[in-house]
Order: structure tokens, then C-alpha cells, then sequence
């Protein structure tokens, strides 16, 4: 049968096969479909096959009803079936879906790319082919128009005449409101486009024009959702500061970029102040001096005292009332006042995390390391290294909270005796690490806690002796040693109740729920 296949196409090269003929060819080595149709045509492995190519076999098979015999070569990769590409749609679509990216090594085309009928349906199976599309066909207005109905974006690579026509640029800007970019500067000046546009997307006002940028319907619309847009407003709009004013109370964001136009006097300041402190860092030198606008500010964010001036972070009194307000701005205070305890002490009553700045030596207080655990437990991890060797004062941080437990040094953690005397004190340190979210991260981490990990995994005298304590932790005993029976009888022995978290295996053992109903007996 392949003598004759071969002679049917030496004969006639556009001649059409038979599903059973194309599936002999496919039986073909490279070498032998190089012989018969020459090199040009085919690929040897998927690296040789370039988006070009599957375009190019797509057009010549439907178009020019040229054999498609390297198909195993071109879509064998592709997980595609043999018999599903054997149809016009299928290989249209599959044509069209790769020709897109970079184009290398590119073929013969310009056949392809001339037929129209080719190109409108490729283009419609995948409208990502118009970026390669010669000219005539960028200028078809019902391609376009169809392209930019599924991907806006792709007005870029339409013509200048269908850039200006309403209702292609409305489509595409209705997909995607970043498509007014491509639009002509005739519609970047139509209000209803403009208007789709920024309503999605307040930035898309930089792409709008200079008149419409400052009117004032189309300003306000934008930046009742997205106030930083307002720094795209026009350089009239900028100067009118009664209207960025309106802005500022329509939302407080547009501050960003208009705060030092409205800036210019204390009223004005403090008022805006109040609705967003972040305003303080575009304040004249004068302002950041002023008291109570710098208070109002910290009201908002504890870190706005950055911007405060160097005077008021000296100023003891202010710096109180400030951390009362908000612990973070310790971090901002002078040397000096993050070394006065009042004021630290305060800061971290506010703040827990507000320790971490400051002074050592106040690092080192109980009663302000006590108020800072109290408020967060996290604040442990900023305590001196000589509280945190404290084991006394590190079991009463553990009654404080349990969770202080993540900040303990490797030394305690490693010191069993201690565990054991830690977890007497509150179990939800185990119920905590053996949670199904948290074992597995703190099992392969280099954190302290993975010791007490590995201790209930395979430390039998510290199971043993945690058991003892409390049978009931047998429920957070790891791996092995939960079934480990001499492990279950000393807690069932501690607490009969404790035969709820014996595992199903050992509870269908004879021998070993004979020996628990003895134990039960003795006792």
C-alpha cells in the first residue's frame, strides 16, 4: 500500500489521501517523508516545529488540499488525536490558536495571509492572530470588530481609521477599559467613551484628553472609586483648590497627590489631617512643628511621627500623649525619651510591639516586658537575653499566654524538664503545634519548637513522663510512640478516660485490651 501512496503523490503532489493512506505516511521515518516531500515540510522532532509551521500545514490542507502527511511530526506533542485534526474546523482552530508570541523562521505566508476567507475564521477561532495580520485585514472593520469584542487590547493593531470608528473603540474599551491608550485623540475626547473607561479603572484618565482631564463631572465620577486618579486631572483642575477640596471630601485618597495644594494654611491643614494623616509628610516645615496637627496625624498612624520635626521628637510631654495614642511612634521618639520608662511603658500598654524600640535596658524591665507580653504576645521575641534565660519568668510569661511558647530560645526548648513543667502550666502549647496547619511547618523549620516536635515523636522517656503528668496528652503524642503500648498503659493508668485517644489498632489488640482491663481492675 505505501508503493502505491508514493507513487500516487510522486504523480500528483496535490493529490488527496484517504484517512488509512495519511495514517501509512505517519508510519514513515523522517528520512523517508524528507525523500518524498523534501525538507521544507517536514520536522523532525517538536523543537523543529514552529508556530509558522502548524499555520502553514492548516492552510495548505484546507486550502490547497495538500496532504497533511507530518502531522505526527507537528501535533504529536500537542496531545492532539490524529483522527480529531483530520477536520477543517479542528485544524483552522489549531492553526490559529499557536500563531501568536514571537514569530521565528517564518515560512512562505503571504498565500496564507491573502486569503481572506482563511484569515476571518483563523481570526475568530483566536482573535490574537491579528497582531500578524497584514494591513487589508487590520482594516476590516467586522474582523476588528469581533477581535476587540474578546480582547480589548487589541485595538493597538488595528488601523488609524478603525482607531477613530465609535463603535469599534467602544467595544474595546467596554472589554477592556485600558484600550482607550489605542484610541484616537478624536475619542479620547468622547465623554461617554472616556466616561466606560475610567469607571473600571480610574487610571485610565491619563489616557483621556487634556479637555475632558479637566472636567469636572468626569473628574468627580473617577474619583468617587479611585482617588489617586485625581493626579491625573488636567493642570487647570490642579490649581482650582476649592474643587480639589470636594475631591478630598468625596474621598480622602485624592489627598496623595493634592495635599500640598492644600496645605497652605493651619485650618485647612488640621481639618484634612483629621480625615487622612498621611498628609503630614507633604506638610511645609512649619506644620510638622505644629502640636496639634502632628497628634492628629498619629491618631491615624503611629508611624506618621516620622514626619513630625526633630524639636517635637524631643519634646517629652508630646511624645507621651503621642504613644498613648498610638505605641508605634516609640519607634520615631528621640534616644533619650525611648529610654524613659513612662513613656516606653505606655507605648507598649498601646502597642505590645512597640518594645522591639526601646532602650535595652528597658528591654530588661519585667513590669514593662509583662504589659508589652500582655498586649501581644509576639513582643517576647524583643526581651533581653537575660529575661529569656529566666526560667522562672519564662513559665510566668507562659501563664500570661500560651502562645508566647514561639519566642522561647532554643535552651529552654531543649531543656525537657522545663517543657514538661511549661506544658503543666498550659497544654494548648501541644494542642497548638500539633494543629494538622501548624506540624508539618514547624517539623521541617529550624525554629526551637521543632525539638519539642521531635520529643513527641520519638523521645519515649519524655512521652512517658508527659503522660504521667496528664494522660490525657497522649491525644498529642506523635507517630510511633502513639501506639507504643507501654506509652497507652501508663496513661490509661494516669487517667482511664484516656482510652478515647487510643488509637483503633491497639483497641482491636486482645492482648493488649486484656491488659487495660486488668489495670482497670487493680485500680
Amino acid at each position: 500500500m505505501l508503493e502505491d501512496i508514493k507513487k500516487k503523490i510522486k504523480d500528483n503532489t496535490n493529490c488527496e489521501l484517504s484517512i488509512d493512506e495519511l495514517i501509512e505516511l505517519n508510519k514513515l521515518s523522517y528520512e523517508e517523508l524528507v525523500e518524498i516531500f523534501g525538507k521544507k515540510h517536514v520536522a523532525r522532532t517538536p523543537e523543529e516545529i514552529t508556530i509558522d509551521t502548524i499555520c502553514y500545514v492548516g492552510y495548505l490542507y484546507i486550502y490547497k488540499k495538500l496532504p497533511t502527511y507530518n502531522l505526527k511530526y507537528i501535533f504529536g506533542d500537542l496531545n492532539y488525536s490524529f483522527n480529531k485534526l483530520y477536520n477543517i474546523e479542528n485544524l483552522c482552530f489549531v492553526s490559529g490558536k499557536f500563531l501568536f508570541g514571537n514569530v521565528k523562521d517564518l515560512l512562505d505566508l503571504s498565500e496564507m495571509f491573502d486569503n481572506e476567507e482563511y484569515m476571518t475564521y483563523t481570526i475568530g477561532q483566536n482573535p490574537l492572530l491579528l497582531k500578524y495580520a497584514p494591513e487589508k485585514i487590520k482594516k476590516d472593520r467586522k474582523i476588528v470588530l469581533e477581535a476587540v469584542k474578546k480582547y480589548g487590547l487589541l485595538l493597538e493593531y488595528a488601523s488609524e481609521k478603525l482607531k477613530n470608528d465609535r463603535k469599534v473603540v467602544f467595544e474595546a474599551v467596554k472589554e477592556n477599559c485600558m484600550a482607550l491608550k489605542y484610541a484616537s485623540e478624536k475619542l479620547k475626547n468622547d465623554k461617554e467613551i472616556v466616561l466606560e473607561a475610567v469607571k473600571k479603572r480610574g487610571c485610565t484618565l491619563e489616557y483621556a484628553s487634556e479637555e475632558l482631564r479637566g472636567d469636572k463631572e468626569v473628574v468627580i465620577e473617577v474619583v468617587k472609586k479611585h482617588g489617586l486618579a485625581v493626579q491625573y486631572v488636567s493642570k487647570k483642575l490642579k490649581k482650582d483648590k476649592k474643587f480639589l477640596w470636594e475631591l478630598a471630601k468625596i474621598n480622602v485618597l485624592s489627598l496623595q497627590y493634592s495635599a500640598k495644594d492644600l496645605l497652605e494654611n493651619r485650618e485647612d491643614a488640621l481639618e484634612l489631617v483629621k480625615q487622612y494623616g498621611g498628609i503630614l509628610e507633604y506638610a511645609s516645615k512649619e506644620l510638622r512643628n505644629d502640636r496639634e496637627i502632628v497628634l492628629e496625624a498619629v491618631k491615624d498612624d503611629g508611624g506618621l511621627l516620622k514626619y513630625a520635626s526633630d524639636e517635637l521628637k524631643k519634646d517629652r510631654n508630646f511624645i507621651l500623649d503621642a504613644v498613648k495614642e498610638h505605641g508605634y511612634a516609640l519607634k520615631y521618639a528621640s534616644k533619650e525619651l525611648k529610654n524613659d520608662r513612662e513613656i516606653v511603658f505606655e507605648a507598649v500598654k498601646n502597642y505590645g510591639g512597640s518594645l522591639e524600640y526601646a532602650s535595652k535596658e528597658l528591654r530588661n524591665d519585667r513590669e514593662i516586658v509583662f504589659e508589652a507580653v500582655k498586649n501581644d504576645s509576639g513582643s517576647l521575641e524583643y526581651v533581653s537575653d537575660e529575661l529569656k534565660k529566666n526560667k522562672e519568668f519564662m513559665l510566668e510569661m507562659i501563664k500570661l499566654n500560651y502562645q508566647t511558647i514561639y519566642y522561647f530560645p532554643k535552651e529552654l526548648i531543649k531543656d525537657k524538664n522545663f517543657m514538661l513543667e511549661a506544658i503543666k502550666l498550659d497544654e494548648d502549647i501541644l494542642k497548638t503545634i500539633t494543629h494538622s496547619m501548624m506540624l508539618d511547618r514547624i517539623r521541617n523549620s529550624t525554629k526551637p519548637l521543632a525539638y519539642l516536635v521531635d520529643y513527641l515523636e520519638n523521645d519515649k522517656e519524655f512521652v512517658m513522663n508527659l503522660v504521667k503528668q496528664d494522660g490525657k496528652l497522649l491525644r498529642y503524642v506523635l507517630g510511633n510512640l502513639k501506639y507504643d503500648k507501654e506509652v497507652v498503659l501508663v496513661a490509661i493508668k494516669q487517667d482511664r478516660n484516656v482510652i478515647e485517644y487510643v488509637p483503633e489498632e491497639l483497641k482491636n489488640d486482645i492482648e493488649f485490651m486484656k491488659e487495660f482491663v486488668n489495670q482497670k481492675k487493680m485500680n
